[in-house]
């Protein structure tokens, strides 16, 4: 069974880098057939989200 997920990642400006713990430990352990990443901006805030 194929599984859909979307992931968005924080941006830290303090340290100036995408936060992705998240997505590494979800990604462990599977196999991803097909992702789609996106660059936003919500609010002022940059966001990276994938589509898996």
């Amino acid at each position: 069974m194929r599984e859909l997920k979307i992931i968005t990642v924080p941006f830290d400006p303090r340290l100036r880098i995408f936060d992705d713990e998240a997505l590494v430990s979800y990604l462990k352990g599977r196999e991803v057939l097909r992702a789609e990443p996106e660059l936003i901006s919500h609010e002022g805030t940059a966001l990276w989200t994938i589509y898996l």
